[in-house]
């Protein structure tokens, strides 16, 4: 939750302080750091899994330890190769001619903003590990409050840089901020647990990540799709219409991300507890919890407060980020993405927490070429609103699909960790 308001005061700032189409680079780099969690092959996912069955287990110590560290020099790898290959790769793309940038120091500055910050992104791979394991072992309060204080510091550091003398100074403050954030969380979580840095023999970890591979993969295949949608709306919009209606676009999906978000920080809590208790067979436990998310907590969220974003959005981006956008069709259409998404992610956390993700991530592998093709296809058309309409088709056929397969998994007491 104190993401959600950093970003929203964050968003807020930056659309009074920026002009129209650093605002929308900076939309377009914000949707970016959300989207580089997920390029760590799913291992922060097999993690979480593996350490909520040991903590179970008071003698698995040792065992939950070494499984941390294993995946943390793996994670290490994957950001290192991959800053690597946003340095060497980046600065040769045409940033300026892909988003129609027009202003000269703007086009200047995106070759060297792009690069630097994914390799940030890429390089705070591993630090995002001890959030997982603290969730993992139930320690939700501490992570909260971790949370709170690295939101606290984007803020201040997001207000500092806006008097910086350029728009490249301005990003490479707030991203640099959110690494050394990471590490702060790291190393506090090493001393904390007193799980100090420890080499575990190559055979080792090796035999641990492919005793994860499975899932992890699976959920990282599940992860890029599920991803891909939400970062190609501001993308496409910015290809279709240029920074300025990428920045739009993405205030207005922001309002129903903030929807999203809410709502995963609410089922979040529960992942690991569904596995405890799949792990020791308490599957009403699981059903009775499932039902209070169905039957309370989505329609709360998204019918309540879909439909009052749908009435009053052009007072909230008035008051929230000072500017006049009033678009009933993409307001209906996003309200209605943000709808089917929270439906599927009611039952997903549940599949998720089980390992069971098999089923989702070859349905999210075959939905590629849609979740992809259809909105460049409906944008060429029909503009935003076509790829507005674009993401509510695509989340259909997830949303059926994870109710059904959790009750089948219910019904089979399947549990794969």
């Amino acid at each position: 939750m104190a993401g959600v308001v950093s970003l929203i005061v964050i968003m807020a700032v930056a659309s009074r302080r920026m002009d129209g189409e650093e605002f929308g680079l900076f939309a377009i780099l914000l949707v970016l750091m959300n989207f580089a969690v997920t390029l760590d092959g799913g291992l922060r996912f097999g993690l979480g899994n593996r350490l909520a069955a040991l903590s179970s287990q008071p003698e698995s110590m040792v065992d939950s330890k070494q499984v941390f560290w294993s995946v943390f020099h793996m994670e290490c790898l994957i950001g290192g190769l991959g800053a690597l290959a946003c340095i060497g790769i980046m600065p040769w793309i045409n940033w300026a001619g892909l988003f129609n940038i027009h202003s000269a120091t703007l086009a200047t500055e995106s070759r060297w903003v792009f690069p630097a910050v994914c390799a940030m992104l890429m390089l705070n791979q591993p630090l995002t590990l001890a959030g997982t394991a603290l969730f993992a072992n139930h320690h939700i309060v501490i992570a909260s409050v971790f949370g709170a204080v690295q939101s606290l510091l984007l803020m201040v550091a997001f207000w500092i840089g806006t008097f910086l003398p350029s728009f490249r100074s301005n990003c490479l403050v707030f991203f640099g901020v959110y690494l050394l954030c990471g590490v702060g969380l790291t190393v506090f979580f090493v001393f904390w647990k007193r799980w100090f840095w420890e080499w575990v023999t190559w055979r080792q970890q090796w035999a641990m990540i492919r005793s994860l591979a499975g899932p992890s993969l699976e959920f990282f295949w599940l992860s890029m799709a599920s991803m891909a949608s939400s970062l190609l709306g501001p993308f496409l919009a910015g290809a279709v219409g240029g920074l300025n209606m990428a920045g739009d676009f993405a205030l207005i999906q922001r309002l129903f991300n903030l929807l999203v978000t809410v709502h995963m920080a609410l089922l979040s809590p529960l992942s690991p507890t569904y596995t405890r208790h799949a792990t020791r067979g308490e599957w009403e436990r699981i059903s009775e919890k499932l039902g209070v998310c169905v039957r309370q907590v989505w329609p709360i969220i998204f019918l309540g407060g879909g439909l009052l974003l749908i009435v009053l959005h052009p007072w909230i981006l008035r008051i929230w980020a000072g500017r006049g956008i009033s678009d009933y069709w993409l307001v209906v259409l996003l309200a209605v993405s943000a709808m089917i998404i929270g439906w599927a992610n009611t039952y997903s956390v549940v599949l998720n927490s089980l390992g069971i993700v098999r089923h989702q991530a070859v349905l999210s592998v075959s939905m590629l070429v849609p979740v992809v093709g259809l909105p460049i296809l409906l944008g060429q058309y029909f503009g935003i609103h076509g790829i507005a309409a674009a993401a509510v088709l695509c989340a259909l056929p997830g949303a059926v699909l994870t109710m059904r397969w959790v009750h089948g998994a219910l019904q089979q007491r399947l549990v794969n960790v």
